[in-house]
């Protein structure tokens, strides 16, 4: 038989970081940026597009971040030519390093033409992290081929970030 509990409020006890239940989500943020003018790469090698989530500082020990972010891209006019993006993590304003660089992370490959394409991530992140400590991310772009690649002006990078309870 199951068990009914009917209460008007439930309040924290103590800790100031809310209440804990497994797979809940405790918190979520998100900010969006409007590019200006196109943030463009001609490397084969992932670079900083400076476009940051907000700050998270996780409220429990062992928590999980669902990450998603979507970025406008622009990609070549060279036949073959790709935009390739990523997401990386920063904890406590360390490095960025990249939370899942495959091969082909988010990719959009040119037939011939001047192209636009989205590249959406979802990520669950488990990150290594002590309480107190912030994490941000960034998304990361780099040209497959030959040709410049860019994040488009007149285009919004958004993130929504989430704590997730364990």
């Amino acid at each position: 038989m199951a068990s009914i509990i009917n209460v008007d409020q439930i309040n924290e006890a103590t800790s100031g970081s809310g209440v804990n239940i497994p797979g809940y989500v405790v918190q979520t943020l998100g900010n969006s940026h409007v590019i200006g003018s196109n943030i463009a790469t001609t490397s084969t090698s992932f670079v900083t597009s400076g476009l940051t989530s907000p700050v998270i500082t996780p409220k429990f020990a062992n928590s999980k971040i669902v990450i998603t972010c979507d970025v406008g891209m622009i990609y070549g006019v060279n036949t073959g030519n790709g935009s390739m993006s990523s997401i990386f993590r920063s904890v406590q304003g360390g490095t960025y390093a990249a939370l899942n660089v495959v091969d082909y992370d988010h990719f959009h490959e040119s037939s011939g033409s001047d192209n636009i394409a989205g590249h959406m991530h979802h990520i669950l992140d488990t990150p290594t992290y002590t309480l107190g400590n912030t994490i941000s991310y960034q998304v990361f772009i780099k040209s497959q081929g030959s040709g410049s690649i860019s994040i488009y002006q007149g285009s919004m990078v958004n993130y929504t970030v989430s704590e997730i309870a364990q």
